[in-house]
């Protein structure tokens, strides 16, 4: 798509122009993935700027396309997402989000990706769990657990997951882990 693109009444020269004024945006602190996620324009174009925004070397821009990327719940975008987490620049990683204080660049992709996708394969899963306790996202790191862990890794994680207190939502597992949670509760006294 090249050409002018119009989005809610402002009008933009190309793609490049209106992925410019996203990055402005974001570097302001501001949340453009919000208004990209409800504008009327081609859904192949969102997709496109997601992909741009997580590639982007400039970290709330990274930020901004993880949102974006979990508002439109792409698995493409999910993967991408992922992938950024491997492979962005470990500076953009730990840049501040400013969108989010107290957060960075890694936490929105790592939350993005804990939310939105699949975590069926145990080494992945156990990475992501890895990376979410280190970021200290206790409320994704028990999402993964109990949605796609096993008795045997709720065992292993949910101690140090309780060191700072027992999370909510402990008492709506799946049947197959209520064995291992009520374990995990009992060893805690």
């Amino acid at each position: 798509m090249s050409g002018p693109i119009e989005v809610d009444g402002r009008w933009y020269a190309d793609p490049p122009a209106l992925l410019a004024e996203v990055v402005a945006q974001a570097a302001r602190g501001a949340r453009p993935s919000g208004w990209i996620a409800s504008a009327a324009i081609d859904p192949a174009l969102k997709l496109g700027l997601s992909a741009a925004m997580i590639r982007h070397d400039h970290g709330p821009t990274v930020a901004e396309g993880a949102r974006l990327a979990g508002v439109l719940g792409d698995p493409r975008l999910i993967a991408l997402c992922r992938l950024a987490l491997d492979t962005q620049d470990t500076g953009v990683l730990l840049a501040a989000d400013p969108a989010d204080a107290g957060h960075s660049v890694e936490d929105a992709l790592l939350v993005v990706v804990a939310r939105s996708d699949t975590h069926d394969d145990a080494a992945t899963r156990e990475s992501m769990l890895t990376r979410l306790r280190n970021a200290g996202l206790r409320d994704e790191e028990l999402w993964v657990l109990l949605g796609w862990g096993t008795a045997r890794e709720v065992t292993e994680w949910l101690p140090g997951l309780c060191e700072e207190g027992v999370p909510d939502g402990l008492d709506a597992v799946r049947p197959e882990l209520r064995a291992a949670v009520d374990s995990v509760r009992a060893a805690l006294g």
